[in-house]
């Protein structure tokens, strides 16, 4: 797994270190994939991708650039073959991250829920094959039950210099192009600010990989005579074991966005998140008039 953050994760040496403190406090074996999902597998990689790559600009206007410089490449005649191919891929590839992050940012329009599903090229002994296999689009109607599905052909799929037009062509078979999202990708993701405190990471990540550690983290917090009792004590909000352990495991996922980092702005962090939280959590119950 790449980091869309820039670069791998830290030495091996570093990783091992800290999954046997995780191990250490109980953390389970098959945890770590929790942990890997949290912070790495379930992130919206291609719209982060997007956001960086293209800064403030919309899907929308990437998609009409890469259409005017595929007109300016059909009517040249002043690039050598080789240099308008170079050009060519390029823009392929540009092509390819923009409706990656399109398909990401629209797991649902309106009132239509997508799927994606590859077609199978062939079976063999174990089930089906996917070798450079055509891709099924269905989007279902959660009011209606309506079903509609387009077919990307494994040749057009599979060709960069083609893929973008399909995609195209099926959205609009599928009568939902108008429909799409397609303003900036990073929007909710990323802010002006430093990478730490974009909002993918501080509403999302970091309050996730919270919440799920701190159950193994138990201890008691400094004694306050205002709200603890001598036989019983808060448990602690923050264990400093907690805070470097957590900052271990961003920077191997996400080292330019996590290298300075100290534990007292993970700390701070946490605490706004969980301001939010009980905000959320005091906010008097409204039942909703099912009628």
């Amino acid at each position: 797994m790449f980091s869309l953050m820039g670069g791998h994760g830290k030495v091996e040496g570093s990783s091992r270190d800290v999954l046997e403190r995780l191990a250490n406090h109980g953390v389970p074996l098959e945890g770590y994939g929790t942990i890997k999902k949290i912070v790495a597998f379930d992130l919206p990689q291609w719209r982060l991708f997007f956001a960086r790559q293209f800064e403030g600009r919309t899907i929308s206007q990437v998609l009409r650039q890469i259409e005017r410089w595929k007109a300016l490449l059909r009517r040249d005649f002043l690039l050598l073959t080789n240099q308008k191919g170079e050009l060519e891929r390029w823009i392929s590839g540009a092509e390819s991250v923009v409706w990656q992050a399109l398909i990401e940012a629209n797991s649902e329009v309106g009132p239509w829920k997508l799927g994606l599903i590859f077609v199978p090229t062939g079976q063999d002994d174990s089930g089906a094959v996917y070798i450079f296999p055509g891709l099924r689009i269905v989007a279902f109607n959660l009011k209606t039950k309506e079903t509609r599905q387009v077919l990307i052909p494994a040749d057009e799929f599979n060709d960069p210099a083609r893929s973008g037009d399909a995609y195209r062509r099926a959205f609009k078979n599928l009568r939902i192009w108008d429909l799409l999202w397609k303003g900036p990708a990073g929007k909710g993701l990323i802010s002006a600010r430093k990478p730490q405190g974009w909002p993918v990471f501080t509403h999302v990540v970091i309050p996730q990989l919270y919440e799920y550690l701190i159950l193994y983290y138990k201890k008691p917090s400094h004694y306050s005579d205002r709200i603890d009792s001598p036989d019983r004590r808060r448990p602690a909000r923050f264990p400093g074991e907690l805070l470097q352990d957590m900052l271990e495991l961003l920077r191997m996922e996400h080292p330019n966005v996590f290298a300075r980092t100290t534990a007292p702005q993970l700390k701070s962090i946490i605490q706004k998140y969980l301001g939010r939280k009980e905000e959320v959590l005091s906010r008097p119950f409204r039942p909703q008039n099912l009628n």
